[in-house]
């Protein structure tokens, strides 16, 4: 009986470990990394999606999936993913 609780409790303890590895693997990818910082510019990316980020005082730069956006005074500027030619 003890053999048998020591199995189902080693068992659990593994699940539990391998959540936890799996949960905090997860979280990182889904984190952005900051590659610049400084009060003139914040360049962001995100390993998982691709999306990049860049925000200057007047100007904010968007590059993700569905294609790369321009935002400044008096300029708005959206070009969409091109299509794979075959």
């Amino acid at each position: 009986m003890q053999a048998r609780h020591l199995m189902i409790y080693l068992g659990l303890t593994i699940l539990a470990v391998i959540a936890v590895v799996g949960g905090v693997a997860a979280y990182q990818r889904t984190q952005s990394e900051v590659l610049v910082d400084t009060p003139a510019v914040r360049v962001e990316t995100n390993k998982a999606t691709g999306e990049t980020n860049v925000d200057a005082p007047f100007a904010h730069v968007e590059k993700d999936g569905q294609g790369t956006r321009v935002e400044a005074p008096g300029v708005k500027i959206d070009v969409p993913r091109s299509a794979p030619s075959d």
